[in-house]
């Protein structure tokens, strides 16, 4: 069964909530709140990734930032949501609302070792489709999807083993699901990680570290492609520049096993979406079918 997402709404009423409930008069500790706005312009040379038809594209972005925060000893709370809408200047029909919800609760078992959970929910336009999505969904663009919701739930185990070292080892679950598929897969995945990290200096942590994916696709529409296993390996650099200000690099190599569905279920009448060379082309919602057999 597919997790179902929150919306937007009531990812609000969900902030709302922790708001009222840490406000409360019965509630010794007082959170934090912070409330703000975001805006952005962005410009795109070349909108639909095409060389044969280049197309230019202006937007501006507006929307509230809230951030709740407490610390109760052992225990603290944090919950964030950002929302904002996207009108575009030379675009019909591209207009959307997005909208991005973290909570985290953290509880320090001891003085060395913390335990940590995070969801984090995105309800975007599929125009806000990144690269770091492609690694857990289907990577044929497609403009006849108008959104996509992706969820991470998280849980963490942080343990200092001495004043500069420091082990986390974390297990995660991840899905996308595209509104009206057509030819877009939806899909869950599981990820686990471990990671060693040394501070060599007061601003400076190396590691190293390793990680494992299982990814499944509930429907295989526009690939072949049903399941896939990645164990990767990487070394890590953190440059902290202030104390909210973190430049982080990582990398390595990846091992990655895939497994296929039956191809004769898949009927791929023409081009739906895709490279060719160095360009990325988005699909026609009528140009893939699947065989009902």
């Amino acid at each position: 069964m597919k997790p179902r997402a929150l919306s937007a709404a009531m990812q609000s009423a969900l902030a709302l909530l922790g708001l009222v409930a840490s406000l409360s008069p019965g509630n010794a500790r007082a959170a934090e709140l912070t409330l703000g706005a975001t805006g952005e312009y962005a410009f795109t040379s070349n909108f639909f990734s095409s060389a044969e038809d280049e197309d230019e594209a202006s937007s501006f972005a507006v929307g509230p930032t809230l951030e709740l925060t407490e610390d109760r000893g052992r225990l603290a709370y944090e919950l964030g949501y950002n929302g904002a809408y996207q009108v575009y200047v030379d675009q019909d029909g591209a207009n959307n609302w997005e909208s991005f919800a973290r909570g985290r609760v953290s509880y320090a078992l001891d003085s060395k070792t913390t335990l940590r959970l995070t969801d984090r929910f995105r309800d975007v336009s599929n125009l806000r489709f990144g690269r770091q999505d492609i690694a857990l969904a289907d990577t044929a663009l497609d403009p006849n999807q108008d959104r996509y919701l992706r969820n991470v739930l998280e849980l963490e185990l942080i343990r200092d083993l001495s004043r500069r070292l420091e082990l986390q080892i974390a297990g995660a679950h991840y899905w996308t699901d595209f509104r009206e598929n057509v030819d877009r897969n939806d899909s869950h995945a599981f990820g686990a990680r471990s990671e060693l990290r040394y501070q060599i200096a007061d601003r400076h942590d190396l590691g190293i570290g390793g990680s494992y994916l299982r990814q499944e696709f509930e429907d295989a529409l526009a690939r072949f492609g049903s399941t896939s296993d990645t164990a990767s390996g990487y070394v890590i650099w953190d440059w902290r520049l202030s104390d909210t200000v973190v430049f982080s690099a990582s990398g390595g190599p990846s091992w990655i096993r895939s497994e296929y569905d039956d191809a004769a279920r898949v009927v791929d009448r023409q081009f739906v979406g895709g490279r060719i060379g160095n360009d990325l082309f988005r699909a026609n919602a009528n140009s893939c079918d699947v065989d009902p057999r």
